[in-house]
């Protein structure tokens, strides 16, 4: 099986990353796995062959908004000979901008579309924050309807999904996301926090995008409760 991938994440592009790690696992399991990358011309990437089974293709568009059509472009020209796009499956890393460009080129070429959700996009929080979050939720909705299978990453996910509707929910299938214990193992320890932080006893560590989305002031809410029984306490986000 042939695989086009369409993603937002250029940690792909970097050598010895993580993202790096999970695409080139993915590679294995298909005949070729071709990776486009939705960058900015700014971020100066290049087109990168990996493998026998895995390039990473790298938009640099001008602007982010010509990103979906550099994308639509490079599928035309790179992958589409022979009178039909040399893949059998389109898959996008999330229902928004990669969602979007997945179905579009899914559309155009007749080609299976599975999208991976690993946020909850269609909660009413995330759309209260911005017209921006509204929209994206919007084209995520669209995007989770047509397509033909999706991964979500957890439960709780999952059952944001199904309350899209029962056509989104028959397509859900539950597979966490990969986490690379033996790369967090091997990597050296490079700040002790509880060297840095000597004025706690305990230590809440949290690791999290800084967005309105991961509702870092409940934790922060939560911590000022906490400390007024064991101030020894501390919160490193």
């Amino acid at each position: 099986m042939n695989v086009l991938l369409i993603t937002n994440d250029i940690n792909v592009m970097r050598d010895g990353s993580v993202a790096r790690s999970a695409l080139m696992e993915k590679s294995a399991l298909v005949n070729h796995l071709y990776v486009i990358v939705l960058t900015l011309k700014r971020d100066g990437y290049q087109v990168q062959k990996i493998s026998d089974t895995l390039w990473l293709i790298p938009t640099n568009s001008g602007f982010s908004l010509w990103k979906m059509f550099d994308a639509m472009k490079i599928a035309r020209q790179e992958l589409f000979f022979q009178g039909r796009l040399q893949v059998d499956l389109v898959s996008a890393e999330d229902p928004m901008g990669a969602g979007l460009v997945g179905y579009y080129i899914g559309k155009k070429y007749g080609k299976p579309l599975h999208v991976e959700v690993m946020e909850n996009i269609f909660s009413k929080y995330y759309v209260s924050l911005s017209y921006g979050h509204l929209m994206w939720s919007l084209i995520a909705r669209f995007v989770v309807k047509k397509a033909s299978a999706i991964r979500v990453g957890s439960e709780y996910i999952g059952n944001a999904l199904a309350e899209v509707g029962t056509s989104v929910a028959d397509k859900i299938v539950l597979l966490p996301q990969r986490i690379d214990i033996a790369s967090f193992e091997q990597e050296p320890i490079r700040v002790n926090i509880a060297t840095k932080y000597p004025q706690f006893k305990f230590i809440i560590l949290m690791v999290a995008p800084l967005n309105q989305s991961q509702n870092l002031h409940l934790a922060i809410t939560a911590l000022a409760q906490v400390i007024q029984k064991y101030s020894h306490v501390g919160l490193v986000i």
